[in-house]
């Protein structure tokens, strides 16, 4: 799925609410703003019954230079891991 199909989604669920195209936009760019607002900020984000967006810091290190196998130094780096919640995960199996 992509944005546009989720913006799709949140137009079709909320049909009585007659949404356009940029309202529905603009639910789904505020909530993914709010997802990386809490990760940034709090170290977390946590939606119960879904997952846990959570940063993850990578310390530098040696690593393989791709192609070739020579060790080379990777830079530290930050990242965002995603733990799904019980409920995700029972979804999945239908």
């Amino acid at each position: 799925m992509r944005k546009a199909n989720l913006v799709e989604y949140v137009i079709e669920y909320y049909d009585d609410a007659e949404l356009n195209r940029r309202q529905a936009n603009k639910i789904v760019d505020v909530v993914l703003e709010g997802l990386e607002h809490g990760c940034k900020q709090d170290d977390m984000v946590q939606i119960p019954g879904f997952g846990t967006f959570k940063r993850k810091h990578r310390p530098a290190r040696l690593g393989p230079k791709p192609g070739t196998s020579e060790k080379i130094q990777i830079a530290e780096s930050w990242t965002v891991t995603f733990k799904a919640g019980k409920s995700l995960k029972e979804s999945m199996r239908d």
